[in-house]
């Protein structure tokens, strides 16, 4: 072969291997540079036509050469949103603007047709949520605290069927927030229950101990899903806050969403067992949320299953260490001889589990995944002994679904 030959088998090779790379859409680099234009008026953002749109700052991943992750985070970016340069971003999955100093309103965002998760929070944004939000039928997740948003949260929020996590806090929010998640819930296929039975009653009969270790796994794992995030709490843990499933199925509701409640104390005293869920070190309303006040409140949520007693007082203070003994007799009392025998061995599991949980030191309340641990082990010891296995074997289950969720879709990005 001469060497104008190879030099002709060279170039066209090398015509050849740029056919069969992906080519990002000329319009994706022109929609992030007219985009750049509004939020970036100090040019903090290195972006140029001489390099890749998907080697830009911020462009997390591409996908057949399109923009799918935007990531631009803590650039201290001092402009506004162009929704119309945003808009044309249309295979977006994943946009996160958080930790900005943004400002002015959110504009109408259903050009992003494809978005599962939107992270706008800690700027200075303002004006209402746009109502375009609740027309995007893939989000997951949608985070806005820390602004200065105002006006209600679109009722239309409720055809989200996707949706597992609005979170609102620290913005000027007037909505009553509360029964409008138990109506997204239950329009999802849940029914609402408290975990231990009636409300006129102070409890009922307690659950079998192959649903109660099933509850609590499947409670202890969406917590665990809120607090892989340093400073993240759900602040309000309750039976009333915990959804229920026809085999047993749970989820977690009213996440992040105690700052919108009303402060009136006459409310509280209402729900009078509302108070004795939260740790000792958090009924101050004035003191801060914390992960290890949300263990206390499992711890007492496991106590309400195990006896199906709602707690109407402080149940450490009541009892002390005499909660075991509480516990048991009342289980003794509730099941009678009636009831299939009670595996001694596994209550006794959850009940060592929820003593540890409700210590009255907060540094000395386990973690949440150390919770999640003991709980599964124990129920993965027990699952052999029960001839009732219907409540263990949930195709619905909560724990599931959380746990095949692409954590870089959600909160960790």
């Amino acid at each position: 072969m001469d060497a104008a030959a190879f030099v002709f088998f060279l170039f066209s090779s090398f015509l050849l291997v740029l056919t069969t790379l992906p080519q990002a859409k000329s319009g994706d680099a022109e929609a992030l540079l007219s985009l750049r234009a509004s939020i970036d008026p100090l040019t903090k953002l290195q972006w140029s036509t001489g390099s890749h749109v998907c080697t830009w700052q911020g462009v997390k991943h591409c996908l057949n050469g399109r923009v799918t992750k935007l990531v631009v985070e803590g650039f201290n970016l001092t402009g506004t949103l162009d929704g119309q340069s945003l808009n044309l971003l249309d295979q977006l999955r994943v946009l996160s603007f958080k930790q900005n100093s943004l400002s002015g309103e959110i504009p109408p965002l259903s050009g992003l047709a494809n978005l599962k998760s939107l992270f706008l929070n800690d700027n200075n944004f303002s004006g209402e949520i746009p109502a375009s939000l609740s027309s995007m039928h893939r989000l997951k997740v949608v985070v806005l605290s820390g602004n200065g948003i105002a006006g209600p949260i679109p009722p239309s929020f409720v055809g989200l069927s996707r949706l597992l996590l609005l979170y609102l806090p620290d913005n000027r929010l007037t909505a009553q927030v509360q029964g409008y998640f138990r109506n997204l819930l239950l329009r999802r296929g849940f029914f609402l229950t408290a975990c231990a039975g009636s409300r006129t009653t102070g409890g009922s009969k307690p659950l079998h101990w192959t649903s109660c270790l099933k509850i609590a796994q499947d409670l202890a794992t969406g917590l665990l899903y809120i607090h892989q995030n340093p400073g993240l709490t759900h602040g309000n843990l309750k039976s009333t806050n915990v959804l229920l499933g026809p085999e047993f199925e749970s989820c977690l509701t009213d996440y992040g969403l105690s700052p919108f409640r009303n402060p009136d104390p006459q409310e509280e005293s209402s729900g009078a067992s509302s108070l004795f869920y939260r740790a000792p070190e958090c009924r101050d309303p004035r003191r801060p949320l914390t992960q290890q006040a949300d263990v206390y409140s499992f711890g007492v949520l496991l106590l309400e299953l195990l006896t199906g007693k709602t707690p109407f007082q402080d149940l450490v203070q009541e009892h002390g260490p005499d909660i075991p003994k509480w516990v048991r007799s009342v289980r003794d009392e509730e099941t009678g001889s009636s009831d299939e025998p009670v595996s001694e061995e596994k209550v006794g599991a959850l009940l060592n589990i929820a003593m540890e949980c409700v210590n009255l030191s907060p540094e000395n309340r386990p973690p949440v995944r150390e919770v999640l641990r003991m709980i599964g082990e124990a129920r993965a010891e027990g699952n052999h002994l029960s001839s009732n296995t219907s409540s263990d074997h949930s195709p619905g289950r909560w724990s599931d679904t959380v746990q095949s969720l692409p954590r870089e879709e959600h909160l960790n990005i």
